[in-house]
């Protein structure tokens, strides 16, 4: 059964609200079950702020968080602290990068180490299309973006009472950038709600994610050509319209790609953008850059999943701001 999240907390409607209305995806709309590339026009699709979060609690920490533009169901998962030292904390929502679901996180208790080295919480979850989700995989595009950014809403409105609010930010990793930056710049209400994203070293366009200037990316089966794919799926167009703190994460050999030339691309239109802070690693930026200096990159990531560098950012951001 359903439960529905009212904007004063789920204990509040669990103590008054009726629940939400059947939403069985199987009387979703055929047309939201189309392929990537094929996405309906979602500039405002999921800019829903009137309405209530639609979820369902599957086990402790598990949830089924509905997608408002396409109707799936997206795994969700929250981490905390074993031991929390504060009663409300900063909440970050980690997203994958490539085809990758939540596991990448938790696997070999990445999140769950983290959050308690850092008193953090952490929500993962699985793209639509992937893991434990329902839906059709999106590549990152515009029904992704949408996902995300309810999920965003679902932490706003404190599905767990040790959520601070004011402190609720996105850490992406690699092609995951395109999901974050494409939700904060396609729905400006996500800039209210979200105080920081830290990318790391995240792919900024085709050239990097479809092979189509000979790099290494997973999309390289989709043409090169096709701007209606491409137009949900490039970084790179996305992050000038980001209104939130930006942290570049960017060791000195990159996780994938076989230079630079795409983090200074991103660091470059981010300055460009309105984001009110642009960071490379630990060290604010004012100028755009025509190279990346060794001395502020990071060691080699062993683990490019490890969060705890990019959740110290993130903490740094906040401090900052």
């Amino acid at each position: 059964m359903y439960r529905t999240l009212a904007i004063f907390g789920v204990w509040g409607c669990a103590l008054g609200c009726a629940p939400g209305e059947d939403s069985d995806p199987s009387t979703a709309d055929s047309s939201l079950d189309s392929g990537p590339g094929e996405d309906s026009d979602s500039d405002t699709s999921a800019d829903t702020d009137a309405a209530a979060v639609t979820y369902e609690v599957i086990g402790e920490n598990q949830f089924l968080v509905t997608n408002p533009t396409s109707q799936a169901r997206m795994y969700v998962e929250f981490i905390s602290p074993t031991e929390p030292v504060s009663d409300v904390r900063v909440t970050a929502i980690l997203v994958p990068g490539g085809r990758g679901d939540h596991t990448l996180f938790t696997g070999g208790n990445k999140a769950q180490a983290s959050a308690d080295l850092f008193d953090m919480n952490y929500i993962v979850f699985d793209p639509e299309g992937r893991g434990d989700s329902e839906g059709v995989e999106d590549e990152g595009g515009s029904v992704h973006q949408d996902g995300l950014l309810e999920l965003v809403r679902f932490a706003t409105e404190q599905f767990d009472a040790s959520i601070d609010v004011d402190r609720i930010g996105v850490i992406s990793n690699s092609y995951g950038v395109t999901i974050a930056t494409g939700m904060l710049s396609r729905h400006e209400s996500a800039n209210d709600m979200v105080k920081f994203l830290v990318d790391f070293e995240g792919p900024a366009d085709r050239n990097d994610t479809g092979s189509c200037a000979g790099g290494n990316g997973h999309l390289s089966e989709y043409d090169c050509e096709d701007e209606d794919f491409w137009s949900q799926r490039e970084a790179k167009n996305f992050v000038g319209g980001i209104a939130v703190p930006y942290a570049r994460v960017q060791s000195v050999t990159d996780h994938v790609q076989p230079d630079h030339d795409h983090a200074i691309l991103m660091i470059n239109r981010a300055l460009e953008g309105t984001a009110p802070m642009v960071w490379l690693n630990h060290t604010p930026l004012e100028e755009e850059v025509t190279s990346l200096p060794d001395e502020l990159l990071l060691p080699d990531a062993a683990d490019p999943y490890e969060i705890r560098t990019d959740s110290q950012i993130a903490l740094e951001l906040l401090e900052a701001m």
